[in-house]
């Protein structure tokens, strides 16, 4: 039977006697940035971003010069759409080792998905002065190409790329009419924004003629002022414009349209009378639009989900009929009464964000609710909490966070995490006996006792507390990943019999013996 493999990160002090004199090194076991490096890009591929950001910056820490950790830190930032401190970090990698291409290609698509094409090419640029790099170079070109194309001259591109493939209009109305054209009556389509024809007339291959709403069946996206990950091609049934849209009405010639996603433009209130058309529309993202009134979406009781994030207003009485919402995104520094929220029994996942808010009373009634993701403000009560026993997965963060009383009879919960809080008593845990993943870091824990009991967990995070005894995690036996980094702990005897464990961490503490890990390894 072949040994498993566990992996140990740990920071001893060895005393080593020499010549009569006393000389203490610190070792870090198995190139523990390395590891934190690994372990991070592991985080990221299962979409475990906030664990991914953990990781890299414990990285870094260890070693200040490394940039695979900077690299995977920005781009866990970039999944958390925290793209100031993803373009941040990336500089700070340049400054490092300003030869590596991929830097400049990762900052270069955060300026894309900004919308800021001229910073894009500009850095791009920079890059290839000092690399002379494949990769840069193609980006570079594409992006000013993109930059050429706009309105007719869009046309003419697709009008050369349809002749080039030996395409004809007659090849195009035949594709469409073979598509599920008998589903519906086929009718001529006459677009009003210029720029949205161009982009259906590239994603149908159909650079001349009459388009027709057979043409358009089975495109069940637009993304609007969005251009795509530049390694992630399009869905057949998607499109995205790269700027603004004048003209909204147009939507309406979709017929299977079921999701659109508007970002970062300077369109108002009024073209959420547009969308309320889309009667079939199941899922909306609106992101930093100048948005100050959203009532005229609450015609689209269709959706399922929903994204609302940085829209300028303070008024969310509309998703009051919305109830068929599933998942439900908020994100505002101007709302602060929720009571709407209330009618929507159907909601499994929420999002909320709301700097605002105080009473979150309305969060009772959401008895469906699995997945809640909450913002804490100082003044905020959380006591609501306690009658949500069907949730399944809680995250909270706040500066002033601190009594977590009101989640004790949560039983059901698999997953929680509490981090970045000023946490302190941890108590209230004691009984959550279903966690499987519980993740603490960043608090001012220093007495773990309330976690013996909690047998079925799987993960553990407590790095950068203020723990000294961790005697609690002796029966821990299902544990598989345990961090313990940047704690105040000498005495690791408890941990000998955690046979389970696959991952821990104990770097930054006092440790001068680690002879009880001898057997898990």
């Amino acid at each position: 039977m072949s040994k498993r493999k566990i992996i140990i990160a740990i920071t001893v002090a060895i005393i080593v006697l020499i010549s009569g004199g006393v000389l203490v090194v610190s070792l870090t076991g198995g190139n523990s940035a390395s590891k934190q490096v690994e372990l991070g890009n592991k985080y990221l591929m299962e979409g475990k971003y906030e664990e991914a950001i953990l990781a890299f910056e414990k990285a870094i820490k260890l070693d200040p010069k490394n940039v695979e950790a900077r690299l995977g830190l920005a781009r866990a930032y970039v999944a958390v759409d925290q793209l100031d401190k993803a373009e941040e970090v990336l500089k700070e990698a340049m400054e490092i080792d300003p030869a590596r291409p991929e830097l400049y290609i990762e900052l270069a698509n955060i300026y894309i998905e900004e919308n800021n094409i001229e910073e894009a090419i500009e850095i791009l640029e920079q890059g290839y002065e000092e690399r002379k790099s494949r990769e840069i170079r193609k980006l570079l070109d594409e992006l000013k190409a993109k930059l050429e194309v706009t309105g007719n001259a869009a046309l003419e591109q697709s009008t050369k790329q349809n002749k080039a493939e030996g395409g004809s209009q007659n090849e195009g109305e035949q594709s469409a009419e073979n598509n599920g054209a008998g589903s519906i009556e086929k009718k001529v389509v006459t677009f009003k924004d210029k720029l949205l024809e161009s982009v259906v007339r590239v994603r149908i291959n159909k650079s001349k003629g009459d388009i027709y709403n057979t043409d358009l069946q089975g495109i069940e996206k637009i993304a609007i002022n969005i251009i795509p990950n530049f390694y992630t091609p399009e869905s057949s049934n998607e499109i995205y414009t790269e700027t603004e849209m004048e003209n909204f009405d147009d939507l309406a010639f979709f017929p299977d349209l079921k999701s659109v996603e508007i970002q970062d433009t300077n369109i108002d209130s009024s073209v959420l009378e547009s969308l309320a058309k889309l009667k079939n529309l199941s899922k909306l993202t609106l992101k930093l639009c100048e948005i100050n009134d959203i009532r005229a979406i609450s015609g689209l009781t269709n959706l399922e989900y929903l994204y609302l994030e940085s829209v300028h207003t303070s008024d969310v009485d509309a998703l009051r009929n919305l109830t068929n919402l599933k998942r439900l995104i908020l994100y505002s520094r101007q709302i602060s009464d929720i009571s709407a929220l209330s009618s929507l029994i159907n909601l499994t996942e929420l999002d909320l964000a709301c700097h605002k808010v105080r009473n979150i009373s309305a969060l009772s009634n959401l008895t469906n609710l699995k997945n809640l993701r909450l913002i804490v403000t100082p003044e905020m009560d959380i006591s609501p909490l306690s009658s949500m026993t069907n949730l399944e997965y809680l995250y909270l963060s706040g500066n002033q966070f601190g009594d977590i009383s009101a989640i004790s009879g949560l039983t059901n919960l698999k997953k929680l995490e509490v981090w970045r809080s000023q946490l302190c008593d941890i108590s209230p845990l004691s009984g959550l006996t279903n966690l499987r993943e519980l993740n603490l870091a960043e608090n001012k824990i220093s007495d773990i006792s309330a976690l013996s009991n909690l047998t079925n967990l799987e993960k553990l995070y407590l790095s950068d507390n203020q723990i000294r005894d961790i005697s609690a995690l002796s029966g821990l036996t299902n544990l598989r990943e345990l961090f313990l980094s940047s704690n105040q702990i000498s005495d690791i005897s408890a941990l000998s019999g955690l046979t389970n464990l696959r991952e821990l961490y104990l770097l930054n503490n006092q440790i001068s013996d680690i002879s009880a890990l001898s057997g898990l390894t």
